[in-house]
């Protein structure tokens, strides 16, 4: 019976650190497709100095699995619309969790 409780013990020990991994590599990639988007495209760079944007643009999960997607991040350099569209998705979150601000 012991033996069983080790394994389990081990087990959950080993998922926690595996999320706590995945999660940390997911952020440090994250990080660095924005440095590199600040550095290499001004409207990206002015946008991010928005502090609520950043704000956004660092924590929100939608905009992480975008920033994630290596076609998305090419399509968002390039085109003109998914550009602005991105945009309207950052100031969105923001009205939607300014509106939640107020519900409470």
């Amino acid at each position: 019976m012991g033996e069983i409780i080790a394994v389990i013990i081990e087990i959950i020990i080993e998922l926690f650190f595996f999320g706590t991994f995945e999660e940390r590599s997911k952020s440090r990639k994250i990080r660095r497709k924005i440095k590199r988007l600040k550095r290499e495209h001004q409207w990206f760079d002015e946008f991010y100095k928005n502090e609520k944007f950043a704000n956004i643009i660092n924590h929100d999960m939608t905009v992480n699995g975008l920033l994630l997607n290596k076609k998305y991040v090419k399509e968002l350099t390039f085109n003109e619309s998914e550009k602005q569209r991105f945009i309207q998705v950052v100031e969105k979150i923001d009205l939607l969790s300014n509106e939640n601000k107020f519900i409470k």
